[in-house]
């Protein structure tokens, strides 16, 4: 087992004769995933690989079922039917075509304990999943390690959904890869050599910046709409409170009024009552009189009696209306302290919304 950060070459696909040659003489522990029986060349290997590891599985991009597609000539086995290989082998035959489990490669290196291991070089032979696989390996950040990387390819398309030769190598320039060598022990079938262009890393870090300033920009957005949404919840608070504030206006002014009318009628009951002491004064000093004169006006006394006690009921009215009135005031009076209260309280939330405004 090698160490967690020794690199390691990775293979994937047919072992050809190009691909074994590198196989040999890379002098790195390697991770094989074929499509078809190659244990004579497996053979060959362990005679001459460090250390050598080998997937029980076929390697996709998702990892789940596929089809394989088994041929008469083996090394053309896919995971994708034949196109524009049955123009150069019209004698190409399908055996049989049945379902497969397939790993990704982190599954497949991790059940070896490789998980940990920067792939130093890789090769894919896989040609009807090389685009697939790159790209999700670059975007799983598993190609950032390499040095060197072989794709098996052709000028033609020869499965369903494979780019050509140049569409392939386009895509690789666009992941920072640049053109070494091309072997073409058979020229439709080209093993392109890549490596990492000079201007990758300097390419990286302005991505990983471009990405930072990006996300934040995005933050900045979110932080912003997350600002205005608290200036509009701001704003409708400000304008509640400035509805409040004018309705206790309007019920201040209510009960100044009220108070005002009160204090009216409180000093038009106090001159009747003084008016009505005047009289009762009055009355008992007539009252003093007739009583002098008890013997002679004895039919007048009766008369100011009665006229004395109808005063008397008056002025009992009088107080009543009085002592209600008096009442009234006093609950008008609290009533108003209670509309003050609420105004100066609603003039200190009006003075702190200015005050964060600003």
């Amino acid at each position: 087992m090698p160490e967690a950060n020794t690199p390691i070459l990775v293979h994937i696909g047919s072992i050809r004769e190009e691909s074994l040659r590198i196989l040999q003489t890379a002098a790195l522990p390697a991770f094989i995933a074929t499509l078809e029986n190659e244990s004579g060349k497996i053979e060959t290997l362990k005679n001459n690989v460090p250390r050598l590891f080998v997937a029980k599985h076929p390697i996709t991009s998702q990892g789940d079922d596929a089809v394989l597609h088994e041929y008469s000539l083996s090394e053309f086995n896919s995971l994708a039917p034949v196109s524009g290989l049955k123009k150069l082998y019209p004698g190409l035959v399908e055996k049989q075509h049945r379902t497969v489990e397939t790993h990704t490669l982190e599954a497949a290196l991790k059940a070896h304990k490789l998980n940990a291991a920067p792939i130093a070089q890789l090769i894919i032979e896989q040609l009807e999943s090389a685009q697939a696989l790159l790209e999700t390996l670059e975007a799983q950040g598993q190609l950032h390690s390499l040095t060197k990387l072989w794709v098996r390819t052709s000028p033609e398309s020869l499965y369903a959904g494979m780019p050509t030769q140049s569409e392939l190598i386009t895509i690789c320039e666009q992941l920072g890869f640049e053109i070494v060598d091309t072997q073409a022990d058979d020229p439709d079938f080209v093993l392109v050599e890549l490596k990492r262009n000079p201007l990758y890393s300097e390419y990286k870090k302005l991505q990983e910046k471009a990405a930072k300033l990006a996300q934040r920009e995005k933050e900045q957005t979110a932080s912003n709409e997350k600002a205005q949404a608290e200036i509009a919840q701001l704003k409708q608070a400000h304008e509640k409170l400035t509805q409040q504030h004018t309705e206790q206006n309007k019920a201040l002014e209510r009960a100044q009024h009220d108070a005002a009318e009160c204090q009216k009628q409180n000093e038009q009951l106090k001159k009747a009552r003084d008016e009505n002491a005047a009289a009762k004064e009055k009355a008992q000093a007539e009252a003093t009189q007739l009583k002098q004169e008890r013997e002679k006006l004895t039919k007048q006394q009766e008369t100011l009696r009665d006229q004395l006690r109808e005063q008397r009921q008056s002025n009992q009215t009088l107080e009543a209306e009085m002592q209600a009135t008096q009442e009234r005031q006093n609950k008008l009076a609290i009533e108003l302290e209670r509309a003050e209260a609420q105004l100066d309280l609603i003039k200190d939330l009006l003075l702190k919304d200015k005050l964060l405004q600003r």
